[in-house]
């Protein structure tokens, strides 16, 4: 799904090797250095949504069976999936801000009115969040028991506590040790760290900094209707990466901004 989405971002060109065997047609301009089949294009990635709708729904099956069962052998693959997802996510909120914006900018330089209002772009991207994002972190997080305060049922939660023998294999182990690196726990408070980004400063930071930092809500001011030629994918990259992972040292990061 995330191999999928960065083709739908990217525009399909022809190698020149390609274009060189197509001269002999004249349909192809050969001084250009890239060349962009529109209709092909057009074709293979509707193929490829078509593709990912598909991925999209069977992805959501294999988490409703593999932690139905509440195996703690499950809990490995499907964070490392659920971390994957939330890349793509991300990459999906990117897209549809910055097609809004373009579109405006392309209207603005023509002098016609707009077609979208970006705020609908932010409203779509708010409910991307609430669902599938909070939907799942807060399932995963029940069925673990990851903050439970009940003394009857027994928290798994190897991010922060220590795992039994036999509850991971060895790459889980490996991959919450790496994990555990990112979750260090933060020195300052937001707005100190702010200000070190201002100054330049950020490198006195810990990863546990940096993580709470990207979960802010937005991490820039996103209220602009035309932020143009802002780089609008700073509001998501990391973003709900580093909400999934802060969410096993305190549940409040799922909900920050309220549902």
């Amino acid at each position: 799904m995330y191999t999928s989405h960065y083709i739908m971002t990217r525009h399909l060109c022809l190698t020149r090797q390609t274009i060189q065997d197509l001269q002999h047609t004249n349909l192809i301009a050969q001084h250009l250095p890239w060349v962009t089949p529109r209709v092909l294009n057009r074709q293979i990635k509707a193929i490829i949504d078509e593709i990912t709708l598909k991925e999209t729904a069977s992805l959501f099956d294999h988490f409703s069976k593999a932690l139905k069962p509440k195996s703690r052998k499950s809990w490995a693959p499907c964070l490392a999936a659920f971390l994957v997802l939330c890349l793509f996510m991300e990459g999906v909120e990117t897209a549809g801000d910055n097609f809004v914006i373009s579109q405006a900018e392309i209207n603005l330089k023509k002098q016609f009115a707009p077609e979208f209002e970006r705020q609908q772009a932010l409203n779509v991207n708010q409910e991307i969040e609430r669902l599938p994002f909070r939907q799942f972190a807060y399932q995963f997080h029940q069925i673990y028991q990851t903050h439970s305060k009940d003394a009857s049922m027994r928290p798994f939660n190897p991010l922060v506590d220590e795992a039994e023998q036999g509850d991971l294999d060895a790459p889980a182990m490996e991959m919450v040790n790496c994990l555990r690196q990112f979750l260090q726990p933060p020195s300052c408070k937001l707005t100190s760290l702010a200000r070190n980004v201002e100054d330049g400063e950020a490198n006195s930071s810990t990863p546990g900094d940096e993580l709470d930092f990207l979960t802010a809500d937005p991490i820039l001011p996103n209220q602009e209707s035309h932020p143009f030629p802002r780089d609008v994918s700073i509001n998501y990259t990391g973003r709900l990466v580093s909400k999934f992972l802060l969410s096993f040292t305190d549940e409040k990061y799922m909900f920050e901004g309220g549902l």
